[in-house]
């Protein structure tokens, strides 16, 4: 299901489970806004021996930006961007940025675990 006023589109699957004890759930699965989460993407990029600049412009592609508006947004030329892009290509292995996605897409997501390992609060 598709909620028609969400910005970007959102995308909602729900599904029945049959919990023990004859209880019924509805679980709730939520699409992706974009495609990998930092972390990943930031792994990826480094796997890749990307350079800094190569890494921010896959992490807008992955945003679902368009290369016009990644080169106004890192105040750049449009010709940058796409030798950027074709480096990011050669660099992963990819004829094209829907393949580029489409590896990134498979990844598992990646979360820090620090954010659970949080020091007791003093008082």
């Amino acid at each position: 299901m598709r909620l028609a006023h969400a910005v970007p589109a959102c995308f909602v699957a729900v599904h029945p489970v049959e919990a023990g004890g004859g209880e019924r759930w509805l679980m709730w699965m939520l699409g992706r806004s974009a495609v990998g989460n930092p972390l990943t993407v930031q792994w990826y990029a480094q796997a890749c021996s990307l350079t800094a600049a190569e890494a921010a412009v896959l992490r807008r592609l992955c945003e679902g930006r368009h290369p016009a508006e990644i080169a106004a947004l890192h105040g750049v030329a449009i010709s940058t961007v796409r030798s950027q892009i074709g480096a990011v290509r050669a660099k992963t292995g990819c004829g094209s940025i829907r393949a580029l996605l489409e590896s990134l897409a498979r990844l598992p997501p990646m979360d820090s675990g620090l954010a659970l390992c949080r020091a007791p609060a003093t008082g």
